[in-house]
C-alpha cells in the first residue's frame, strides 16, 4: 500500500526510468474557514519524528510528520488524562485477535467480525466516525490505489484529508495518515490508549475489539482530532462486517471484484460481491468501474434495495484513456473523466499498467463528490499531485542490480496484470519469480498465471500464518509446467537465493502477499546499507 508523494529521483538506471515518472505535486492550500476545530499537528515532536520506530510491529516511518501537535490536543483528549507508553500500547496491539494473520479454517466469523461491539465503542466516543466526511471504498484490486489517489486529488483541492488503509508495509502506522504523514508513535499511543478506556466502559470485559477494530477507531478518533475535511477510508475485508463499515459516507467506491478470501466471503463472484456491496447505504452515491455481468447484478440490486445512484465509469461517467509521450521520452498514460460537470482532462496515471487507468478515472469521480461544499476542483493542481503519488509495494524497484521489484498482487488478474505491466516496462533475462501467499487465495489459477510469465520461480512461506505452504505451491506448480522452481521455508533465504542466481541482466520479482513485499523491502535495505 503506497504511503506518501514521491518524487524521481536524479541518477536513476534505464530500468528505473522505463517506470512513469513522479512529479512532486503542488502543495494545498491552508485555508479551511469551514472548520471551527483548528488541525493539529500529527505528532509529538519534531524529535519524535527523526528518532524512527522501535515498536514491536515493526518498521522505519514512510514520511515526517508536517507539524507538531499543540495544547489543544490535550484538551480534545475525552478524560484520558496520561496514555500508555508507545511500546506498551504496541504490545496490546499485538496481544488482540488479528484476522489478517489468522487462517481461515480457524477462524470464527462471529467472534472476528461484529459491527454492534465497534459501535458501542464508538458511542462511548462521541461517534468519531460520524462527524467525518467519509469516502468509504470496498473492492478486491485495487482499493489501495483509488484510496491514495483519491486523497490526493482531494488534498490538491486546498483540503486536509484522512487516509485508513490496510494492510501495513513495514511499519503499522503507516495505516493511519493526514495529508501523508503518518500518525506519530505519541498519538498513536494516546488514541489507541482512549479507544482502550472506551472499549472497558462499554463491553465490561465480556468482549474485546480486534486489533483491526481497535486500530479503525483509533483513525477515527485521530481524523475527528485533525478536524480532517475528507476521510477516505479503504475496507479491510469484505464489506458489510467489516468494521469500517459503521461509517455514513458521501461517497461509496466499489473497485474491480475477483474471487478471494473464499473461506469468508464464498466461493462465487455473486457472494463475494454481496459482501463488498454491503458497505453501499441509503440514498449514498456509488461509483464503480466496468465488472462482470454477475458482479454487476449483485451492485445494481443492493444499489435498487436502498435507493442509492449508481455511476459506472465509461458508462455513466465519461471516460477515456490515451498514451502520450512526455518530454523527457516516457510514455505515460493519460486519463479524462467528466464527472457532475466537472471535466479532468489528461491526468498522469502514477502506476504502471493499464488497468491503473481506471483506478485513476475512478479516483478522480470519487474526490470530484468527496469534497466539500464550497470547495473547487483545481483541475491543474489534481493532475500534478495524482501524478506524484508513490505507491510502496506496486511494482516498486527495491534493489537496482541486479533488479529486484515488489509487488503485492495476490489475486490471478493482478498477477496477470503485474506480469504484463513488466514485460512492458523491462527486458529481463530470466526474470525469477519469489512467490508466497495466504492459503485462502485462489492459488491454483495464480499460479497459472506464473507459468505464462516466469523462467523460473522460487516458492516460500510468506511470513504471515495463514500462509500456503512453499512445498504444496511448488507441488502445485509443477502440474502446470515444467519450469525450474524449487521451494525454500525462509523468505529471507529465497530472495537471498534468487538474487545471487539472477545475472545483471536479469531480475527478481517478489509477489504474492504484501507481507512477502515488506519482508523483502526490509531485507534490499539491510543490504544497501
Amino acid at each position: 500500500m503506497g504511503q506518501h508523494v514521491g518524487q524521481k529521483k536524479a541518477g536513476q538506471s534505464e530500468q528505473d526510468s522505463a517506470l512513469p515518472c513522479l512529479v512532486t505535486p503542488v502543495p494545498p492550500g491552508a485555508t479551511r474557514a469551514h472548520h471551527a476545530v483548528p488541525r493539529q499537528g500529527t505528532n509529538n515532536s519534531q524529535a519524535e519524528a527523526s528518532q524512527g520506530s522501535d515498536n514491536a510491529l515493526g518498521g522505519t516511518p514512510i514520511a515526517a510528520p508536517s507539524a507538531t501537535v499543540g495544547s489543544h490536543a490535550t484538551a480534545l483528549a475525552s478524560g484520558v488524562a496520561e496514555s500508555k507508553p508507545y511500546a506498551d500500547v504496541m504490545a496490546i496491539l499485538k496481544s488482540r485477535m488479528n484476522v489478517e494473520a489468522t487462517p481461515p479454517h480457524t477462524l470464527d466469523a462471529a467472534k472476528a467480525f461484529s459491527l454492534e461491539r465497534i459501535s458501542q465503542v464508538l458511542a462511548r466516543l462521541r461517534n468519531p466516525h460520524l462527524d467525518l466526511r467519509v469516502v468509504h471504498v470496498a473492492g478486491s484490486k485495487g482499493k489501495g490505489s483509488v484510496c491514495e489517489l483519491t486523497a490526493a486529488a482531494v488534498r490538491a483541492c486546498g483540503c486536509t484529508v484522512g487516509l485508513f488503509t490496510s494492510p501495513h508495509i513495514t511499519d503499522l502506522r503507516e495505516r493511519i495518515r493526514v495529508d501523508g504523514a503518518m500518525i506519530g508513535e505519541g498519538d498513536l499511543a494516546r488514541v489507541v490508549d482512549e479507544v482502550i478506556v472506551a472499549e472497558k466502559a462499554a463491553l465490561k470485559g465480556k468482549e474485546q475489539l480486534t486489533q483491526f477494530e481497535l486500530l479503525t477507531a483509533a483513525a477515527f478518533v485521530h481524523f475527528r482530532r485533525q478536524a480532517v475535511d475528507v476521510a477516505v477510508i479503504e475496507v479491510g475485508l469484505g464489506g458489510a462486517g467489516d468494521a469500517t463499515n459503521v461509517v455514513k459516507p458521501v461517497v461509496c467506491v466499489v473497485t474491480s471484484i475477483q474471487r478471494e478470501h473464499t473461506q469468508i466471503l464464498g466461493d462465487t463472484l455473486p457472494e463475494i460481491a454481496a459482501h463488498k456491496a454491503g458497505i453501499i447505504k441509503d440514498g449514498v452515491p456509488t461509483l464503480t468501474l466496468p465488472q462482470t455481468n454477475e458482479v454487476m447484478r449483485v451492485l445494481r440490486q443492493r444499489c435498487g434495495e436502498v435507493e442509492a445512484p449508481l455511476d459506472v465509469l465509461d458508462h455513466s461517467i465519461p471516460y477515456a484513456h490515451r498514451y502520450q509521450t512526455g518530454a523527457d521520452g516516457i510514455v505515460r498514460m493519460m486519463v479524462t473523466v467528466e464527472c457532475d460537470g466537472t471535466k479532468l482532462e489528461g491526468v498522469p496515471v502514477p502506476f504502471a499498467g493499464e488497468h491503473q487507468a481506471f483506478n485513476t478515472g475512478l479516483a478522480m469521480a470519487a474526490a470530484v463528490r468527496a469534497l466539500p461544499k464550497g470547495v473547487k476542483v483545481r483541475p491543474g493542481e489534481v493532475a500534478r499531485a495524482m501524478a506524484g503519488v508513490h505507491q510502496n509495494g506496486r511494482l516498486e524497484i527495491i534493489q537496482a542490480r541486479p533488479l529486484v521489484l515488489a509487488d503485492g498482487a495476490h489475486t490471478p488478474d493482478s498477477i496477470r496484470a503485474t506480469l504484463r505491466t513488466l514485460a512492458s516496462h523491462f527486458r529481463l533475462e530470466p526474470l525469477t519469480v519469489v512467490f508466497g501467499c495466504a492459503a485462502d487465495k485462489d492459488v491454483h489459477a495464480m499460479l497459472r498465471e506464473l507459468a505464462q510469465g516466469a523462467d523460473r520461480v522460487i516458492f516460500t512461506r510468506a511470513p504471515m500464518p495463514r500462509a500456503a505452504s512453499h512445498d504444496e505451491l511448488r507441488l502445485v506448480y509443477s502440474t502446470l509446467c515444467d519450469r525450474a522452481a524449487l521451494s525454500v521455508a525462509s523468505p529471507e533465504e529465497a530472495l537471498s537465493r534468487a538474487v545471487r542466481a539472477t545475472p545483471t541482466r536479469g531480475g527478481v520479482l517478489v509477489v504474492g502477499s504484501f507481507s512477502l513485499v515488506g519482508m523483502a523491502r526490509e531485507a534490499c535495505g539491510r543490504r544497501a546499507t
